[in-house]
């Protein structure tokens, strides 16, 4: 379960986003490699590296990682390394269908599908080739519900933000003073993982 609380997105520029696939790799007596994908999709993990944090900040995230209990309870965290969906082609109309999930696709060659789950209130806009829709609703799954069905064959595209869903990867919060008259914090070890839904 993830709370519908977000880190402060000042705070969050700190975060600096690494991907971790899960591949096992097994040579065989010839020499060749036999791999195999154990998971469908990364689990994006984030390291705190903001150095001279302003004290009044330090403090913030000191109590919201307090708010969150270390480990126990998950937020929703903009990850500046990859936070948004810019016309982002979502799904093709029927003449029937005016549901569309967030997704957001990378590589053209092999592509990663992502689903897109927490968008940010206030900016999302989507087109139904190239003319702008109406958005009817969308829900914390990132499901979009459009007014009317696009047409046979129309292509949907969604530009929005987004958060990840993740919660903090350690149950200890380090911080130190520094600077002139202690008006800089320096974060430690602090660190979070994303969950999955």
């Amino acid at each position: 379960m993830v709370d519908n609380v977000i880190l402060d997105e000042r705070i969050a520029l700190g975060f600096r986003a690494n991907p971790v696939w899960k591949t096992t790799v097994v040579q065989a007596a010839n020499g060749r490699e036999i791999r195999n994908a154990a998971w469908s999709d990364p689990i994006m993990q984030y390291d705190f590296s903001y150095n001279n944090l302003p004290i009044e900040d330090a403090r913030a995230l000191a109590a919201f990682f307090h708010g969150r209990r270390g480990r126990q309870r998950a937020f929703l965290l903009k990850a500046y390394d990859d936070y948004e969906l810019e016309s982002e082609a979502i799904g093709t109309g029927n003449g029937v269908l005016t549901q569309f999930q967030a997704i957001k696709t990378y590589d053209a060659v092999n592509p990663w599908v992502r689903t897109i789950r927490h968008i940010k209130n206030g900016t999302l806009t989507v087109t139904v080739n190239g003319v702008p829709a109406t958005v009817a609703s969308y829900s914390s799954t990132g499901m979009i519900t459009l007014a009317t069905p696009p047409a046979g064959s129309a292509i949907v595209r969604a530009t929005c933000e987004y958060y990840v869903p993740v919660r903090f990867n350690v149950d200890e919060f380090n911080v130190v003073v520094d600077g002139p008259q202690g008006r800089y914090g320096l974060v430690t070890g602090l660190s979070c993982v994303e969950v999955r839904a």
